[in-house]
């Protein structure tokens, strides 16, 4: 093996180096994107959950979000509501009280 093939294999294998460390950080980029999305998906509860939370009915939490005073996001046949709306429609009703 002369000079001239040591070099290009030397210059291969930086450049195959190289691309493997642009992928491995594309890899993050895409890991973390995908945390972000479940982090989302994690701060949205179901109706029965809230409605425990609440000591409410079901029915109960439904009209709540229907009417407004729960926020809510429906998503296809399903009611979901941000894991701090119940704390803060629960504040509300206590500043109303007073």
């Amino acid at each position: 093996m002369n000079d001239t093939d040591a070099v290009t294999r030397e210059v291969s294998l930086d450049l195959i180096l190289s691309e493997i460390r642009l992928l491995r950080k594309d890899i993050e980029r895409l890991d973390i994107a995908k945390s972000k999305m479940l982090d989302v998906e994690t701060k949205l509860l179901p109706v029965s959950v809230v409605a425990k939370m609440l000591g409410r009915s079901k029915a109960r939490v439904y009209e709540l979000c229907l009417s407004g005073e729960l926020r809510s996001i429906k998503d296809g046949a399903s009611i979901l509501i941000p894991t701090d709306e119940p704390g803060r429609w629960l504040i509300r009703k206590l500043k109303q009280r007073s």
